[in-house]
């Protein structure tokens, strides 16, 4: 049995709800969903197999995108020789009056309307097929999820709508990425600076775990320290250490929530130093200890299992 957190619903048309979801791959058979909705499912932490119908069974990690638009089957099963897995996923579900999951081996009927004027005929227009894309969080998708659990966590006046355009956005974001067919295919196009700034996220969401200077990711990228700060900052709008750490807290709330590790695990795994350290930083940016988070976070979970 899954556990579900960050509920947000109802959602803005053409959106149901967007939530996260806690559950364990057995080591014996898989978890059997019968999904009659479309979703979008971002995974966040874990790793296992995933099969829809009787299809082949894919890798399925962190950072990856699956879109689900048609009735199905689909099952999470534990990787081959691995201990069963506790699975973090956030689940993006659509309305399913007005756009609903279809029925395998049909495509869903054309909806009416300018595909730029109504989000809904642009939805349908774009995404048709079942697709697994693999790291589909990219440096425009991942800051995107990031704020939409933090409203869905903090849920501040007008945070449902603030959810429902974070939703939009990450879709639309979604679809061009799908129709680049890979962020791999465009740094060739993108100006210097938006390149050098998309290898310096990769670098530092593949190194959390260790202590970072500027001057090794300016070496491992090949250019400047000066340089890559100047243009790191000119592209984002912050500084390549505040960037860290906001991957490193977003990283330690998935954790917190999605893993029983200890706190010294995960102040570990995130990077930091030491466990007060962790704890500091943790509440001056998040308002709460690493503890106290985790404990609300379940408390407000129970109600939803």
């Amino acid at each position: 049995m899954g556990t579900t957190l960050n509920s947000v619903e109802p959602l803005g048309e053409p959106f149901h709800c967007v939530d996260e979801q806690v559950f364990v791959t057995p080591l014996d058979g898989c978890n059997d969903i019968p999904n009659r909705s479309f979703k979008i499912v971002f995974m966040l932490e874990g790793r296992c197999l995933h099969q829809i119908d009787e299809e082949a069974r894919l890798p399925f990690e962190p950072g990856d995108v699956i879109v689900i638009p048609r009735i199905c089957r689909q099952r999470y099963w534990a990787l081959p020789g691995k201990e069963a897995q506790r699975l973090h996923a956030l689940r993006l579900v659509f309305n399913p009056t007005t756009c609903p999951a279809f029925p395998a081996g049909q495509r869903p009927a054309a909806r009416r309307g300018d595909a730029e004027r109504d989000f809904t005929a642009f939805v349908r227009q774009h995404l048709q097929e079942v697709v697994h894309l693999r790291q589909g969080q990219d440096e425009t998708i991942r800051p995107l999820l990031t704020e939409l659990r933090q409203e869905a966590e903090r849920q501040l006046p007008g945070y449902r709508f603030r959810v429902s355009a974070l939703c939009m956005s990450v879709v639309v974001q979604l679809i061009r990425r799908l129709q680049l067919n890979a962020a791999q295919a465009v740094p060739d196009r993108q100006p210097r600076r938006a390149h050098l700034a998309l290898h310096v996220r990769e670098f530092l969401l593949k190194n959390l775990q260790r202590e970072l200077h500027l001057d090794e990711v300016a070496e491992q990228l090949a250019v400047s320290p000066e340089h890559l700060a100047r243009s790191f900052k000119q592209e984002t709008g912050q500084t390549v250490f505040c960037y860290l750490q906001q991957l490193r807290l977003e990283k330690a709330k998935t954790l917190l929530i999605g893993s029983d590790k200890t706190i010294s695990d995960i102040a570990a795994l995130t990077g930091y130093s030491s466990l007060s350290l962790f704890s500091r930083t943790f509440k001056r940016h998040v308002g709460s200890s690493p503890l106290q988070y985790r404990q609300q976070r379940w408390e407000q979970a129970v109600e939803k299992i």
